[in-house]
């Protein structure tokens, strides 16, 4: 598949800038905002606070009169007295609020909330996450902000599963009891933080509170926690409240996002983020939720662990509910916003493992119970398991011991166990063989077999490998690797080495930063198509990170380049990520022994389905006419690699490096060829347009707005800049920083052989 890469250079950041400033104005006009209706909407939500609180997590928390909450805004509940604690509670043995299960690796840590880091809220006042103009921007419409879809109920009654792809993308893996009179339930849930690919996608956890009919009048209150970066603009994990009177058509909605649900407890934020979370293989946490009936008042109360009451839905907001409840679910939900297309996301459903995995693996609900008619817990009886598509996500219950009835429940989906399921969770497909390779062992072991092969106008053919299968899990330092599907966070704007010494001579034109502490880079890179003369030469544009010297030197590249000996034809340019690294057959080496381009070795774990590493670049610049851009960004921890603004490709693992395992010390950006003429002659091979940098735009080659990512995990522009260039007569730089939009900048490149390089 070919990448194709559209920006125009120079005017691009420009173009930026101004939809970054007029993005409100567009939105509103798309999807009917307006500045009044969304200030109107504001201060319905946003109540004055006697105190407010700035959370470490970005939120600001307002301490609201409990009087003064949205809830008494419901025209039901215009003259409604606040009951300040239930009448009764269900006889149950709770734990403490959120600690980890009882194993050997047990913590004994209770709930907490960050915002708590900074202050408590005042008695008599109830801590309400305050709502932005941003967290509306990103709603489909004020009026709906805050709502789920009305295809987000799981109905496992029904003959036939519903087909996922047919109703919205949402997607479940429950345990439920149907057909009863129920007056609450209870579980505790494992708490993790799924990776979420899309921004209008989520993953949640919770306990359905279920009566009336699932097409047009259902009952439903809801709690648990969830990932949902269009609700709240990131991708923390937090605790969750819900309700609808009428099946997700008009009425209800999330936590204090409408009127309804009465808090009445000054310790806990609804919507706020929750920690500590589960590990993989390590210590399992989990928050216990129960909601019951009160049998005197008839509200439905919500408990969060052992001692927090947080309040309760008033029993005047519900038909069905204001009796009883007549089937209750517990589970997990995500989203998949590609269903239209028949694709499938990549978002996990809860540890993002499937349930055969079990104990810290698997994420799991346990000492499931519902409330009865004596109001008194009890293990439910008849209890069934339901998926909507089991080889995308799935369940798996047991009975016994400490848990009670539990189950465990979840998936990887594009992470499949096996190609086979991945393609049939994809779009229900048969697994396609990969053509047969026995020519080679090399191209084996490279070749992995593939759910679907792509033939490049190019030439090329692209395989579509499962996830889990790519070449990198051949590494001895990733066997038993976890795969990071996103990056934990991005970066917010605010001594020259050579390569293995060889017969060909390695030329540079570049700039750089080196003894400091740096976290990463970025840079928007100029495409051309230099002419490559010989077949064993090569022609690129890069970033380089850096750090060690010598046979220890590690060192990670990312840009474009044209190199026949790839295979890659002289008038294509390619994208390339090369890293040599650490330890075993990727040591801490100079280029001796270990890394590779692309995925040619083990090592770079790709995680998007867009983008082929070495797949060709089709959008060029031409002399004096349009210039494109390629932007290429580095982010630490596990190394990130994204280009342009929104595609991250995948990352090397710092456990591949030695003195890159943390940070770099040098960060170079420029252009590099290889000139294997020898003797005093020179190849014509270009470096990057084939100008030299005096010609300047339109002519030379540009890198521009060069940032580096400090210890505050901020992009801003490097200090004390240094410029090499190996021969000024063949290959030339020139810098500048004028203030404008190109920031920091440099052109560089040359054609080769002219009158002034032999």
């Amino acid at each position: 598949m070919a990448a194709n890469w559209t920006r125009v250079s120079f005017f691009f950041l420009a173009l930026v800038m101004t939809v970054a400033i007029l993005a409100p104005s567009v939105v509103s006009g798309g999807n009917g905002f307006s500045d009044l209706k969304i200030r109107t909407h504001l201060k319905r939500l946003n109540k004055p606070a006697l105190k407010s609180i700035k959370s470490p997590d970005g939120d600001i928390i307002d301490c609201v009169p409990i009087t003064d909450q949205p809830a008494f805004a419901h025209p039901l509940l215009i003259n409604h007295t606040v009951q300040m604690w239930p009448s009764f509670n269900p006889e149950s043995v709770f734990s403490e609020s959120k600690v980890s299960s009882k194993t050997k690796n047990q913590q004994s840590n209770s709930i907490k909330q960050l915002w708590h880091v900074n202050g408590k809220c005042p008695v008599n006042t109830i801590p309400i996450r305050r709502t932005t103009r941003q967290d509306l921007y990103r709603a489909n419409s004020v009026e709906n902000y805050g709502m789920k879809n009305q295809k987000s109920i799981p109905k496992p009654k029904s003959s036939e599963p519903p087909n996922v792809l047919t109703q919205n993308g949402h997607q479940h893996a429950i345990m439920y009891v149907e057909d009863g009179i129920f007056y609450g339930a209870k579980a505790k849930i494992n708490v993790w933080k799924p990776d979420v690919e899309m921004p209008n996608e989520f993953s949640l956890a919770q306990i359905w509170v279920l009566g009336g009919n699932f097409n047009s009048d259902l009952n439903s209150i809801e709690a648990g926690w969830q990932v949902s970066p269009q609700l709240y603009g990131d991708n923390r994990t937090r605790l969750f409240t819900y309700w609808t009177s009428d099946a997700y058509q008009g009425t209800g909605c999330y936590n204090h996002l409408c009127s309804g649900f009465v808090q009445i407890n000054r310790e806990i934020a609804m919507g706020g983020s929750i920690s500590p979370l589960s590990n993989y293989g390590n210590s399992q946490y989990d928050i216990t939720i129960l909601i019951w009936k009160d049998p005197k008042e008839g509200h439905w109360w919500l408990q969060f662990g052992e001692k927090y009451i947080i309040g309760y839905w008033p029993a005047s907001l519900f038909s069905y509910l204001s009796e009883s409840a007549s089937m209750i679910e517990w589970g997990g939900e995500v989203v998949n916003s590609q269903s239209e297309e028949g694709q499938h996301t990549t978002t996990q459903m809860g540890s993002g493992r499937f349930a055969e995995e079990g104990w810290g693996k698997a994420s799991y609900f346990k000492n499931v119970q519902v409330v009865d008619g004596s109001n008194e817990l009890r293990n439910p009886e008849n209890l069934q398991v339901f998926t909507d598509q089991e080889n995308c996500y799935n369940v798996k219950s047991g009975n016994g011991g400490s848990w009670g009835s539990y189950f465990y429940y979840g998936g990887p989906v594009a992470v499949m166990v096996t190609a086979a399921i991945f393609a049939i969770c994809v779009d229900g497909n048969e697994f396609l063989d990969h053509r047969e390779i026995k020519e080679f062992r090399h191209l084996k072991r490279f070749n992995k077999p593939t759910v679907k092969s792509i033939k490049s106008e190019d030439g090329d053919v692209i395989d579509c490998v499962p996830i889990t299968n790519q070449p990198a899990f051949d590494h001895p330092l990733l066997k038993n690797h976890t795969i990071q599907m996103r990056p934990s966070f991005y970066p917010v704007s605010d001594s020259t080495y050579t390569k293995r010494e060889a017969k060909a001579i390695t030329q540079y034109a570049l700039m750089g930063v080196r003894n400091g502490k740096f976290y990463g880079t970025e840079a928007t890179i100029n495409l051309w198509k230099p002419n490559v003369q010989i077949l064993k030469e090569f022609s690129l544009a890069q970033t380089w990170v850096v750090s060690g010297n010598g046979s220890s030197l590690n060192t990670i590249e990312a840009g474009w380049q044209v190199h026949d000996k790839l295979g890659i034809p002289s008038f294509h340019s390619h994208g390339l990520n090369y890293s040599t690294s650490s330890l075993f057959r990727l040591a801490r080496d100079g280029y001796r022994k270990t890394g590779c381009y692309n995925l040619l070795c083990s090592g770079f774990v790709q995680t998007s389905n867009r983008y082929t590493v070495g797949g060709s670049i089709t959008t060029i610049s031409r002399y004096r006419g349009t210039q494109y851009d390629l932007s290429i960004l580095y982010m630490e921890g596990n190394w990130w690699l994204r280009v342009n603004e929104k595609d991250v490709i995948g990352y090397w693992p710092g456990s591949l490096f030695s003195s890159l395992g943390r940070e770099t010390t040098r960060v170079e950006w420029g252009g590099e060829i290889i000139n294997s003429r020898t003797g005093g002659r020179h190849t014509t091979t270009d470096m990057g347009s084939g100008h030299f940098a005096d010609e300047g735009f339109k002519k030379a080659s540009y890198f521009r707005n060069l940032k580096i990512v400090d210890g505050t995990n901020t992009l801003r522009e490097p200090q004390g800049l240094y410029l090499f260039a190996d021969k000024h007569n063949c290959y030339n730089i020139k810098t500048g920083n004028g203030g404008t939009s190109w920031g920091t900048y440099f052109f560089y490149g040359g054609p080769g052989r002219n009158v002034k390089c032999p």
